[in-house]
């Protein structure tokens, strides 16, 4: 898998089957996938970091990611916007 500044990596790869009963069908999209990198099990390792930077610079979302605060128990992913909230939470902090 190439290196690239584009993308932030995850501190964990989220696995395609954690996400597999959610009501948006994010691997149907091919413009969600493109903005992926996934591993050859299916989890995805990367996302573009255009996708998730406005994210990031949330700062409520920056202090669960430091520690600062708890992450919530579970993620309401209904639409792509709410999708890549919940991957800006598991970006690598020093990605920024």
């Amino acid at each position: 898998m190439e290196n690239s500044p584009d993308y932030s990596w995850l501190n964990l790869p989220i696995h395609k089957n954690t996400l597999k009963n959610l009501k948006f069908n994010w691997q149907e999209n091919p413009a969600i996938l493109e903005t992926l990198k996934m591993s050859f099990d299916g989890s995805i390792v990367a996302v573009l970091t255009s996708r998730v930077k406005s994210q990031l610079d949330n700062p409520e979302i920056l202090r669960r990611r430091m520690g600062f605060e708890k992450m919530p128990k579970s993620f309401k992913i209904e639409c792509e916007e709410e999708f890549y909230t919940y991957l800006a939470h598991h970006v690598e902090i020093a990605e920024e």
